[in-house]
């Protein structure tokens, strides 16, 4: 009985300590479609590698709501621009926020991140067809906390699972 006793309140535990993460969105946007704010692809690619190697892939990556992020947060990576929008990467923070002159950043560690020139976890139509999520797409900050029901379908629908294709063709007409 003690046992039982034991074990209903570990899992009344992880069940308070699951509600209370948060998760949050950053973006990721090409250096080729924006010099002066875009990140190269050649640094999106290293992190790649690394994970794809097994070893830990963290970066710290610019962050807006930095009152309501800890460690352990869950984190989606958008891509934005002519290629998406279109979720290429999860994970969660890292480390506390820090100031590099004037901008803040967390450290963020991928659990999964491909490249997003051949690959991408859920793509344009599939990221579209979230309810309430249109704003949150075309966001122009990264570090945005997410409302958690828009949270929870993109933990269903990237999470644990396996990378797609890129689908260039993803917005033609068939007609």
């Amino acid at each position: 009985m003690l046992d039982d006793l034991a074990r209903s309140q570990a899992s009344d535990s992880l069940t308070i300590a699951v509600a209370a993460m948060k998760a949050f969105l950053i973006t990721y946007k090409p250096a080729t479609e924006n010099p002066e704010l875009g990140w190269p692809i050649e640094e999106l690619r290293r992190l790649v590698k690394t994970n794809q190697a097994g070893q830990r892939a963290i970066e710290p990556w610019r962050f807006r709501n930095l009152k309501d992020v800890k460690i352990g947060d869950r984190v989606f990576l958008l891509l934005q621009g002519k290629n998406g929008p279109a979720i290429i990467g999860y994970g969660e923070i890292a480390g506390r926020p820090e100031n590099d002159s004037g901008d803040w950043f967390v450290p963020v560690e991928f659990e999964t991140i491909v490249d997003p020139t051949v690959q991408c976890l859920a793509d344009r139509d599939a990221v579209r067809s979230i309810e309430g999520g249109d704003r949150f797409w075309r966001i122009m900050s990264s570090g945005v906390k997410l409302p958690d029901s828009l949270a929870d379908e993109l933990e269903a629908l990237v999470v644990g699972t396996s990378p797609k294709p890129r689908n260039e063709g993803s917005t033609s007409n068939p007609d």
